[in-house]
């Protein structure tokens, strides 16, 4: 397991004693590359982060907690958990099962890479300052334009679709 850097001295020393109780938890140190540790796991287990996308791309098979855009990918590679009653059973069949698809992880970065449009969506939209590329105000009129513009085409392209079929 790995500690985000951002609680770093926020959770209580017992917190981690529990963890560390857990058959086959271990501590990484929390500045240690992501990508390092994914490379030695079996599973990755993640509630929203690009961790579990780490995953995806390492080819492991990939436990969400969370719904991060990534969890559209096919069952046999990342598992949405929503009753952790069952995350064992989950975790289990999913290691069973895994089967990795080229394919469908193309398709999905492609995807993202066709209807990106660059912004510092945590700054400017959730206020959430310095936590990445704080760039100014200016930049962030500039950013919402396009968005703003991104998100009235793809509406235009949808209804027109919607009219022709």
């Amino acid at each position: 397991m790995k500690e985000h850097p951002r609680c770093i001295g926020y959770r209580p020393f017992g917190y981690y004693e529990k963890l560390l109780r857990i058959p086959n938890v271990e501590l990484a140190d929390p500045f240690t590359e992501s990508r390092v540790i994914v490379r030695r796991a079996r599973l990755v287990a993640a509630v929203w982060s690009f961790v579990g996308f780490e995953g995806v791309i390492q080819k492991k098979p990939v436990v969400l907690l969370g719904t991060p855009p990534f969890c559209i990918l096919p069952d046999s590679m990342v598992r949405w958990v929503g009753d952790l009653s069952r995350l064992h059973a989950e975790i289990a069949d999913l290691l069973r099962t895994y089967e990795y698809k080229d394919r469908s992880v193309a398709h999905y970065v492609a995807a993202n890479m066709k209807g990106a449009v660059p912004m510092d969506f945590y700054s400017r939209f959730l206020e959430k300052r310095g936590r990445y590329a704080d760039a100014g105000p200016e930049a962030g009129a500039g950013e919402f334009a396009a968005f703003v513009e991104y998100t009235l085409t793809r509406v235009r392209e949808v209804c027109q679709g919607a009219e022709r079929g």
